[in-house]
C-alpha cells in the first residue's frame, strides 16, 4: 500500500518540502527492507 501511495505522490506535482519528506521516508523504508 505504501509503495502505491509513494508512486502516486511522485506522479503528481507536489511541494518541495513534501517531496523531501517523501524522499526521507523512502530512505528509511529501504533501510528497513534491506
Amino acid at each position: 500500500i505504501l509503495g502505491g501511495v509513494l508512486v502516486r505522490l511522485g506522479n503528481t506535482q507536489i511541494d518541495g518540502s513534501v517531496k523531501t519528506r517523501l524522499d526521507n521516508i523512502k530512505d528509511q523504508l529501504s533501510r528497513v527492507i534491506s
